[in-house]
């Protein structure tokens, strides 16, 4: 979307005024990152049910939040912001499910009936281990050794290959309570790997957990070099990985873009479009002859996350042949009416092959009122006379949204976009001129040198025009010809010659080989 620069407003003002405040509010990165500890104080300031709550939650939440949660006065405040915090984690945010917040739960339940402890958090590091990862693929028993540098207790070693790692417990007080092993130095141990030990069956743990058999070659990812030095993995997991879920390994991904472009709408409201494009063709189980039924559901939040609109479509396709040619990509358009506000987002495509994918955006609605403005850019793959309904009429005309942005060097390049509040002759008349000009982001390449371009103006043109009413349509077709690979930036500037008014626009492109 493209930013809009009119002069200085009371609105404008007042927007560098919250974000003055903001910059005040915010903790520092030293603050957001310092580490939060929980003392008997604060954990004491807890009910029992939030002390629990906590206790299996604090894994997945950062110094920052931690801090914002002990910070509130009451048990109602908190359970308010964990269920806000949820909100904004679920994975499918279009589906009533939140599928996070159920295998954490579950997760929680098991960590508390195999692991328990007296002490908190409620269990030892295998409870901790199993929130954050989930069940092992595979968990084994390690007897007593003896070493050089003495007696290593019993313990257990656990194996992940999603994320890859391998995490080594200890009962170092042979007291049942199991912490990570770690050498003298603070590190995971990995002389735990070659200690001689037996799978632990399904049956010594609670029916909740679904221990899956031990693999056939086990004495190899245990006992393997290899197998060792996956010990030290756990902490690298740790660091980027604060807890995994099966869906972000599991689920069949239906990649998509999307772009949300706002237009003036009826009233005070505006026409949101959130204007989306997937590939089609790419499943090889199906036959040519079938049909692949994709769906798009975009769902509008407020900032609490509480449902304000829902929109849905479907479309069905041929589903193959399944080549790199047959691959295409389907463009499609969901459409809200909202009232100037701040609202949160999510968008979803899936197939009926079980695909799919979902994002989440926020979107600050834009004011047409009363100045003189310029909607969105939408940048287009077709704008052609309407010849039948389809969902991207416009008036006489279909303009297909293209959000992608990605044109073949020498494609022209068709542009969308509406001007607003042009002021009228004594006729009804509005009069206005547009130039705009290409500025390339990517230099120019000659051989195997760049040249110092980037700030030299392309495919520039000027053009006046007149029309009926206020509000008026546009579109216009950039010439690449004298263009190459890379990305542009594309500004407009519409002035009203009847006030001298003008209002600009600028977003960016990109040209491929």
């Amino acid at each position: 979307m493209g930013h809009l620069k009119n002069g200085p407003s009371n609105r404008h003002l007042a927007a560098a005024l919250v974000a003055v405040v903001l910059a005040i509010a915010l903790p520092t990165d030293a603050q957001y990152y310092a580490k939060f500890e929980f003392t008997p104080d604060v954990l004491e300031s807890l009910s029992p049910t939030m002390y629990r709550e906590i206790a299996g939650l604090h894994y997945l939440l950062n110094p920052h939040q931690l801090r914002q949660f002990f910070a509130l006065p009451s048990d109602e405040h908190r359970r308010e912001w964990i269920e806000h915090w949820w909100r904004s984690q679920d994975p499918t945010p279009t589906t009533p499910e939140n599928e996070m917040k159920i295998e954490h739960y579950e997760r929680v339940r098991t960590a508390q009936l195999a692991f328990g402890w007296e002490e908190w958090p409620g269990w030892d590091h295998r409870g901790e281990t199993l929130i954050r990862y989930g069940a092992p693929e595979f968990r084994r028993a390690l007897d007593w050794i003896v070493t050089p540098h003495g007696v290593v207790p019993p313990g257990e070693s656990w194996h992940y290959t999603r994320p890859e790692m391998t995490v080594t417990f200890d009962d170092f007080n042979l007291t049942g309570r199991y912490t990570y092993a770690m050498n003298s130095r603070g590190n995971p141990d990995p002389q735990r790997m070659i200690g001689v030990g037996k799978p632990i069956d399904a049956d010594f743990d609670p029916p909740r957990w679904d221990m899956p058999p031990p693999p056939t070659n086990w004495w190899y990812v245990y006992l393997s070099k290899e197998a060792q030095e996956k010990v030290n993995n756990h902490q690298a997991v740790v660091d980027k990985y604060k807890s995994t879920y099966p869906y972000n390994f599991d689920r069949k991904v239906l990649p998509f873009v999307f772009e949300v472009d706002q237009f003036k709408g009826g009233g005070t409201v505006n026409r949101i479009e959130i204007n989306v494009e997937f590939p089609a063709g790419l499943d090889a189980a199906l036959r040519a002859d079938e049909t692949l039924e994709y769906t798009m559901t975009a769902v509008i939040f407020d900032a609490d996350y509480n449902e304000i609109s829902r929109e849905r479509t479907e479309i069905g396709l041929p589903a193959g042949p399944w080549t790199e040619s047959a691959l295409r990509w389907v463009p499609g358009q969901l459409v809200f009416t909202l009232p100037p506000h701040y609202y949160r987002m999510a968008v979803t495509v899936e197939d009926d092959t079980g695909r799919s994918s979902s994002y989440r955006s926020t979107i600050s609605t834009s004011s047409y009122y009363p100045d003189m403005a310029i909607s969105d850019i939408v940048f287009c793959s077709k704008i052609s006379p309407s010849e039948r309904n389809s969902t991207f009429n416009r008036g006489g005309l279909e303009v297909v949204p293209h959000p992608r942005r990605d044109y073949a060097v020498s494609e022209s390049v068709p542009i969308y976009f509406e001007l607003y509040n042009l002021d009228l002759d004594d006729d009804g008349l509005s009069s206005y001129q547009v130039e705009y000009w290409v500025i390339p982001k990517t230099p120019r390449k000659w051989g195997l040198w760049y040249m110092r371009e980037d700030q030299e103006t392309y495919a520039a043109s000027r053009f006046e025009s007149s029309s009926y009413g206020s509000d008026v349509p546009l579109n216009i077709s950039i010439d690449t010809d004298n263009l190459w690979a890379g990305e542009f930036e594309f500004h407009v500037k519409v002035t009203d010659t009847r006030t001298l008014f003008a209002a600009e626009r600028t977003t960016t492109f990109h040209l491929i080989d």
